[in-house]
């Protein structure tokens, strides 16, 4: 896209704006989400940082919207623990009336599965994270965008790119300019 523009920028410039800006972006996101419903998909993949695998909680509802993530060293109860308490501690979250896990074979959490392909597609780029920080960062950034684009926000009405844009501009406070690229 910035070649389109005529600019030449570096993979290394966009990795230190997404290590900057993601957590701004989510932060300013995180005032407009809306409320997700009371049926919760839970499920973990796998995201390689400093050669070592750890493992990346996700929680999405029945209407695919985006709940929260964690990141952790390991893939126990107390990680388990951290992450549901996490979840129900968000300010854009019911009480879930149903958890729904893969650890029960009698259930089927595809819905859940489908959304770890985006990530995972997305960070395949970066290979392998350096350090836990870098790949939280990463993951936020990836995570924020998907809400964005999923509609999840008040105030966003059509999540078309050009209203993201504006979108976020308005929360930097940015000025508009009167083109478009």
């Amino acid at each position: 896209m910035m070649e389109e523009r005529g600019l030449n920028i570096s993979p290394s410039t966009i990795y230190r704006w997404v290590q900057h800006y993601a957590p701004e972006i989510q932060k300013k996101v995180s005032y407009f989400l809306k409320s997700t419903n009371s049926y919760w998909y839970l499920d973990e993949t796998y995201v390689k940082v400093k050669g070592k695998w750890l493992y990346l909680y996700r929680a999405i509802d029945s209407n695919k919207n985006t709940i929260d993530f964690y990141l952790s060293k390991t893939r126990n109860h107390k990680a388990a623990k951290l992450f549901l308490t996490k979840l129900l501690n968000k300010k854009n979250t019911y009480e879930p009336k149903s958890i729904t896990v893969d650890a029960n074979h009698s259930y089927t959490n595809n819905i859940i599965e489908q959304y770890h392909r985006r990530v995972k597609w997305k960070t395949k780029d970066a290979m392998d994270y350096h350090s836990y920080k870098t790949a939280y960062n990463t993951i936020r950034g990836i995570e924020t965008i998907n809400m964005l684009f999923k509609g999840q926000l008040y105030h966003l009405h059509k999540s078309s790119p050009i209203n993201i844009k504006y979108f976020i501009e308005r929360q930097f406070n940015l000025p508009t300019p009167d083109y478009i690229f």
